[in-house]
């Protein structure tokens, strides 16, 4: 099978990510598709101190790294657009809509990029360099899922959140339409807030994939998030375990 894989945003590759590829299993083939922002480690204790910002040396870094069978289809590196929240979003203390909507156009140019590579893939994954796997996940069994659920996606069955919804915007398996539907949400998000819904990730992303009928069951898989940095409190200093990509 060839799977596309859509990694979006800052450059925060740590340790979890190594346990996205020991836990992705039964695959042939995986085309990575990068839009990453240009930063560094001042911008993000996620972002390796070792990150560099050429583009040359971006791709270097991933070639090293990423496992036998993976490879760059297209790699993106963009300062991130100028954006003005809109005076009509109303906040509330869950979400930052700057931060909101950057990320969610990043995953958008993710899969435009995917778009235009002109290549059917079997599946489409959007994951986060920053997020593992915490159970095996075996793609043939979730491609027959989807072959017989042409309008599901597959998310983690944990940090699933939202207001009035329960969903995850962090991990996704798809089909390369149902997927363009979930990268798209961005679109929509001023549009679903004046209709009501509030201003925040999941639920927005929620409310997009309800209004799309698509539907997104538990699923049996767990996401690693902040696992490999002490102390665990929130309140104090990070180290970091970036494992390989440091």
């Amino acid at each position: 099978m060839k799977i596309a894989v859509l990694i979006a945003g800052q450059p925060r590759f740590t340790k979890e990510f190594d346990h996205f590829f020991e836990n992705l299993k039964n695959y042939d083939h995986l085309d990575f598709f990068f839009y990453l922002w240009s930063a560094r480690s001042a911008d993000s204790k996620f972002i390796p101190p070792s990150w560099p910002l050429d583009k040359k040396l971006v791709k270097e870094k991933l070639i090293n790294n990423l496992p036998t069978n993976c490879y760059i289809a297209r790699l993106e590196i963009n300062d991130p657009p100028g954006y003005k929240v809109p005076d009509t979003i109303q906040r509330n203390p869950w979400s930052n809509p700057f931060n909101m909507w950057h990320n969610s156009y990043s995953i958008k140019q993710a899969n435009l990029l995917r778009e235009q590579h002109d290549i059917e893939y079997d599946l489409i994954i959007r994951a986060r360099a920053d997020m593992g796997l915490h159970t095996p996940v075996n793609l043939k069994d979730i491609h027959n899922f989807i072959i017989a659920n042409p309008n599901s996606l597959v998310l983690p069955d944990n940090h699933r959140n939202g207001i009035g919804i329960a969903c995850n915007d962090m991990f996704a398996i798809g089909s390369s339409k149902t997927m363009s539907t979930y990268c798209n949400a961005v679109d929509y998000f001023e549009l679903y807030h004046s209709q009501g819904v509030p201003y925040h990730p999941e639920t927005l992303l929620g409310h997009h994939l309800n209004t799309n009928k698509i539907s997104y069951p538990l699923t049996g898989i767990r996401l690693i998030s902040r696992e490999y940095q002490e102390p665990k409190d929130c309140a104090s200093p990070k180290v970091i375990d970036y494992g390989r990509w440091l």
